[in-house]
């Protein structure tokens, strides 16, 4: 009997042991959460990529300040600046201050700009004046933190905006249909470059046609690849291997009133995968 309920206790602890919740990680702010902890722009031109997940709401409420983080910085010589958050992953807000932390004036402060939900401000920077950056979530989306922000500040770009976008081939998913287009991007300097694409292919009788539309972030260091995809036909015939025709519209923006808008049609070859 003594070992029958041996047996017994070891069951049971081994059935309470199971039952103990696990342990969750806490979430952890980014280092600049607080504007006394913001992070110093040493020189320019300045970019960083940074999670502000759980960014919480900190520091003065004059443009907004959910999910924000912050930057300072104080330049040696006049100059005129401009920061965007070209590339993040979610609805971005912007604003400079200026002068001491419990006087600080606005100056600027802005929410979209161009196309998308990213953000860019230009001002002047006067030499020796201390001026602070936040960058924040708009628009009271329920929640304090923002995502994976991408941060520039450099000098206004003054050389046009230029963007080479080439459409190299496109493949087509052999379960689903879905088709992928690819090519090669190139931009002087950083934009957000939307797509807008029409696909048509003649088999037979039949014609399959999509259209669709992307934003793809050129960050301007050179030729860089792309794809995009989620292409199904709009009328229930699916691609197949073999030419087909594409006429894309593209428009990019850099941030700082510098667009381009191209229009080119071009055949491609379809590859099944």
């Amino acid at each position: 009997m003594k070992r029958s309920r041996a047996k017994l206790v070891a069951a049971a602890g081994i059935f309470l042991v199971g039952m103990v919740p696990a342990v969750t990680a806490e979430a952890v702010a980014p280092d600049n959460d607080l504007i006394e902890n913001a992070t110093v722009i040493g020189s320019l031109p300045f970019t960083e990529t940074i999670d502000t997940t759980d960014a919480h709401a900190d520091g003065p409420r004059v443009c907004g300040d959910s999910g924000s983080v912050f930057y300072r910085f104080k330049p040696s010589v006049d100059a005129r600046l401009q920061v965007d958050t070209l590339g993040s992953d979610y609805d971005t807000t912007l604003q400079v201050l200026r002068g001491p932390r419990r006087r600080l004036e606005e100056v600027a402060c802005r929410d979209d700009s161009g196309f998308g939900l990213q953000t860019s401000v230009r001002f002047n920077a006067r030499a020796g004046q201390r001026y602070f950056i936040v960058a924040g979530l708009c628009c009271g989306n329920g929640r304090d933190g923002g995502g994976q922000l991408t941060i520039r500040v450099q000098e206004v770009p003054l050389d046009p905006l230029t963007v080479d976008l080439v459409l190299t081939g496109g493949t087509i998913d052999a379960i689903s249909g879905e088709l992928f287009l690819e090519g090669t991007l190139d931009c002087s300097h950083a934009a957000d470059v939307s797509l807008f694409a029409l696909v048509r292919q003649r088999h037979g009788d039949f014609v399959a046609s999509s259209a669709n539309e992307r934003t793809i972030h050129c960050d301007g260091s050179g030729l860089a690849p792309w794809s995009v995809g989620e292409w199904l036909s709009d009328v229930g015939i699916s691609y197949v291997a073999g030419d087909a025709r594409v006429r894309f519209d593209v428009f990019a923006f850099d941030g700082a009133g510098h667009e381009v808008a191209v229009e080119q049609s071009q055949v491609i070859t379809l590859v099944v995968v």
